[in-house]
Formats: structure tokens, sequence, C-alpha cells
């Protein structure tokens, strides 16, 4: 839900995250419990240690990139310290970020064995598609790390680069997929919102006070809003992901890819998802806060 300043103007949560980091009457004492909270709330989540995680990977391997591509420039073949080292860290991110995804493909299967419930359109279709494409990334993914440290090595030894390849085209079929989700149910709540708008000015009211109609009209408009602008976040945040992905399979594009291109692709991914969670959260404890005040008039 939207937050609202002491002059009484709307405005969105992450507006609000964005304005609250810029004032310029921001004390250091604030700034530190403001990111201190933040990250807090990431680590009681997998997913957000997840995606903190990321966001240190992509870091060491960008500067990795940069550094190898500076070195190739002056022809040196030697790598120093600081290149190996931010390889060593930037592989022991990807090896950690395992651990948060074992048993993932559960919630997947969980996921589409309440959607499939529901009665069928076009997007809940393409929702159960991409939960049983992310059951098998997921499933994937964890086979391939047990197997990397040695549990089932001896079975699937020579089977390790072609499990790599397909699980890399799931993932590129999961991010199209949630894609195209986001753009069909962002034109559903376009055109809610316009419905809305147009009740709005049939039944005008000079007055919205909690309760009224127009104070419901209202509330659903900037929630449809809210919701459609996470949306194309989630749309860019997806493409991203495509483009890191789309190297990794050598498609034709690829070749005009550089690897420095790719490494802040996955850097800004990460970077974005950790800002929608974030934003997501104030979010969530606004909409309590409404709804409180809702049940109390």
């Amino acid at each position: 839900m939207l937050t609202t300043n002491h002059r009484g103007v709307k405005k969105s949560p992450s507006i609000s995250i964005l304005e609250k980091l810029s004032h310029p009457t921001l004390k250091g004492s604030y700034l530190i419990l403001f990111i201190s909270s933040n990250v807090s709330h990431l680590l009681r989540s997998t997913r957000g240690r997840d995606k903190l995680l990321g966001v240190v990977q992509y870091l060491a391997d960008l500067y990795k990139q940069c550094m190898l591509d500076y070195l190739s420039s002056l022809r040196i073949r030697d790598w120093p310290l600081s290149v190996r080292n931010s390889k060593a860290i930037q592989e022991s991110m990807k090896d950690g970020r395992k651990i948060f995804r074992l048993f993932r493909w559960m919630e997947e299967l969980s996921g589409f064995g309440e959607k499939i419930r529901k009665p069928m359109d076009v997007v809940l279709i393409l929702k159960l598609l991409k939960h049983f494409i992310g059951t098998i990334y997921y499933l994937i993914d964890n086979l391939l790390w047990i197997a990397r440290i040695g549990v089932i090595s001896k079975v699937i030894l020579y089977a390790n680069l072609r499990l790599e390849s397909t699980k890399d085209v799931v993932a590129f079929a999961r991010s199209a997929l949630r894609i195209l989700i986001n753009l069909a149910t962002a034109h559903k709540r376009y055109i809610k919102e316009k419905d809305i708008l147009q009740e709005l000015e049939l039944n005008p009211e000079k007055s919205i006070g909690i309760g009224t109609l127009g104070y419901k009209n209202t509330n659903c408009l900037l929630k449809a809003r809210q919701k459609r602008r996470f949306q194309f976040l989630e749309i860019v945040i997806n493409i991203f992901k495509i483009i890191s992905i789309t190297k990794s399979l050598r498609l034709p594009l690829s070749k005009h890819m550089s690897n420095i291109f790719v490494s802040t692709c996955g850097l800004v991914s990460s970077c974005l998802s950790i800002f929608k969670m974030l934003s997501g959260k104030r979010g969530n404890k606004n909409n309590q806060h409404n709804k409180r005040l809702e049940g109390f008039h």
C-alpha cells in the first residue's frame, strides 16, 4: 500500500526508501539503523540470503572479468593474487547459494498443487507450466550440487556437462514464462484500473473517508498500480537473467556480448531483486496498517 508523508501526499514504498536515503538531513545513525534493519530482514529468509550471496558473487565475477580484460590488453597471462581471490570468492558464493536452494523443488510442487485446483485460464496454465519447469530446474540444481560435493559423483560423473546445459535451457524457459505471465497479469490490472477510474468519475465524492465506497475504490486503484509497477520490475529482472543465460547457452547473440556486460547484467538483476524484496516488505506493513484502520472504523 502507498505511504503518506507529513503533508498528506501519497507516495509509493520504493520512492519512500529512496527519499529517506537521499534526505539532506539524514543522520549517520539512522542510515546505519536503516541498512542493518533491511539486511536483517533479508537474512531472515532463505531467498534473501540467496540474493545477498548473489550480489557478492556477481561483484567478484565483475571484478575478475574487468581485470582479465585489462590483463589481456597488456598481454599478461599470469593472474594476480586479487584476480585469483575474486575467482575463489565467486565460486564460494555460488556453492553457498546451492544450500539455500536445497529442496526448493518441493515449494514449486506445492505451488503447482495449489493452483491446479483453481478455474483454468491462460495465465493459470502459464503459472502451472512455470511451477513444473521450476521443479525440474531445482531438481537438476540440487542433483548437480550433490554430485559436486562427491555424494553421487560416481552415478552421474559423465552426465554433469549435459545436466548443466539442460539446467540453463530450463532456466531460460522459466525466465521467459515469468515475463509472459507478468505481461498478461499487468494487462489485466491495467484494464481493472480503467474500470475503477470510470467508477470514480461516475460517482465522485467531495470527501473520501475510511469505509466509504470512494475510499475502497481508491485503495483498490493504488494497490493495482503498485502491483503493476512490481510486475514491470520483475520483467526487467528476468530480461537481465535471460541475457546472462544466453551467454551460457552460447546462442548466436552471445557472440556480441562481453563477459563484463554479462556479469553486470547478473549484478543488476540481483540488486533489483533485493530492492523488490525490501519494497515489498514495506508495502506489506502498510497494507496491514490500513486494514487495521479499516477494521477500527
